[in-house]
């Protein structure tokens, strides 16, 4: 069944292994795991101490997803070594590795959030060059994070270009509750800009569809947001 892999169910299997099981050279991999499924759980310590693990267990070339995670795990509670570990993880990934857009999407964001402009601006734009067209989330996610990027600028037509581009892949996806989420952050770049009927009209759109979906808290964001 679907619920036997969802975190809560995975983590007492993987607490149920032997010490020095699997293997070294495999052992990594359970701690990669770890990792995720306490992240995902909610445990940030839990999750930070698999990682250190998991660090000193990988071989070189696969230290890189540790350093990773741990940037992810560290970015509300120290920015400053957020930033070390992605800057870690960014020397140790090739080009074209998959995982090198998603690290230059939070490094950029931690960037946004440190109101430092060029760096992020530099790796979001290096992101979405390296992302493949097959991978329309990752690119709506890297366009979005520009508009924030811009927006903070107070540039908010280039805000307004990004969010709308973002928001046509979502559409293109299917994926309702990401288009919702799209239009409320169009509306919120139309409010910058002082477009507020174009803003009302975007977040009553979001509304409209949080509400076939059910989700009464984003009714609420939406509301507040009109407001």
């Amino acid at each position: 069944a679907r619920s036997e892999w969802m975190p809560a169910n995975l983590r007492p299997l993987l607490a149920a292994f032997p010490a020095g099981q699997p293997d070294a050279p495999r052992r990594w991999r359970l701690h990669l795991l770890s990792v995720d499924v306490c992240a995902a759980l909610g445990d940030t310590d839990a999750a930070i101490v698999a990682a250190r693990a998991g660090l000193a267990a990988a071989p070189p070339p696969d230290r890189a997803e540790f350093h990773r995670r741990l940037g992810k795990l560290y970015e509300k509670r120290n920015p400053l070594h957020a930033l070390n570990y992605y800057n870690q993880a960014a020397a140790e990934l090739a080009d074209d590795d998959p995982a090198l857009p998603i690290l230059l999407k939070d490094r950029g964001w931690l960037h946004i959030l440190q109101r430092e402009w060029p760096p992020a601006a530099a790796d979001l734009a290096r992101g979405l060059a390296l992302t493949r067209a097959d991978l329309p989330a990752l690119r709506a996610d890297l366009l979005d994070a520009l508009a924030s990027l811009q927006r903070n600028q107070q540039h908010f037509a280039a805000a307004i270009d990004y969010a709308r581009q973002a928001l046509a892949l979502r559409e293109a996806s299917g994926d309702l509750l990401a288009v919702a989420k799209s239009l409320g952050n169009l509306g919120l770049h139309y409010t910058g800009a002082g477009a507020y009927a174009d803003a009302v009209a975007a977040h009553r759109e979001a509304m409209d569809t949080y509400r076939r979906l059910g989700n009464q808290e984003m009714v609420a964001t939406a509301w507040l947001n009109i407001g």
